[in-house]
């Protein structure tokens, strides 16, 4: 078994077995996959523009021109 330290240099009782490490990089996976979910969606919203139809009064999204 071998010694773990928090950031304080005090002894961690529990210590990280691969298990553990191999399940903290896929919820860091999948949190940074979801962050990328999000930025791409935000990204798409500033690169475009809404319109409103007047006759229907439904707004669309058009893509700006880069």
């Amino acid at each position: 078994m071998t010694e773990s330290r928090d950031l304080m240099g005090k002894k961690n009782e529990e210590t990280m077995t691969p298990i553990m490490v191999r399940d903290d990089l896929a919820l860091m996976l999948h949190e940074l996959e979801s962050v990328n979910e999000l930025f791409s969606y935000y990204k798409s919203m500033i690169d475009t523009e809404p319109t409103v139809d007047d006759e229907t009064g439904v707004t669309t999204l058009k893509k700006l021109q880069s």
